[in-house]
């Protein structure tokens, strides 16, 4: 888990999911990165570190594939060549997007829907939420633990 109030700031997000990833000391833990372009970096990063990551919110076919972009820059960083082009040389990947995926959007705009503008809304409204309810969180933690300490005060 990480605070979504580090959404826009690279450094920090790195040094959280870093810190979040040894604090739980277990290889399977994925570690939550924002889909925002600050987030980006961080995905690479913590991949190539081999910290499992989820990517979120993404809320459009390029904000899925930047992230996809930004997870394959992290592997190719932590392969060998060699792997890397026996791999290239017999795996085949299945879309990341449905086939028709142009024609979707196509008939979005021809309805005067603006898909980057809704997903960027989208990402910035997730983002807020997150940081909503993780504020919540700590404040109903130090609500309880004051309550605690009074009672046994």
């Amino acid at each position: 888990m990480r605070s979504h109030l580090l959404a826009r700031n690279t450094a920090a997000t790195l040094a959280a999911a870093r810190a979040f990833h040894n604090l739980a000391a277990r290889p399977n833990l994925f570690i939550k990165i924002p889909g925002t372009s600050e987030g980006l970096p961080v995905i690479e990063e913590a991949i190539f570190r081999g910290v499992p990551v989820n990517a979120n919110p993404l809320f459009s076919g390029e904000q899925y594939m930047a992230a996809a972009e930004a997870y394959m820059r992290g592997i190719e960083r932590r392969m060998p060549e060699a792997t890397l082009n026996a791999l290239a040389a017999h795996l085949e990947f299945g879309e990341a997007l449905p086939e028709d995926y142009d024609k979707i959007f196509t008939e979005f705009a021809i309805a005067g829907i603006d898909t980057d503008a809704v997903a960027t809304q989208l990402l910035e409204e997730g983002i807020a939420s997150f940081a909503k309810s993780w504020n919540d969180l700590l404040n109903c933690i130090a609500s309880k633990s004051e309550a605690l300490k009074a009672a046994v005060a």
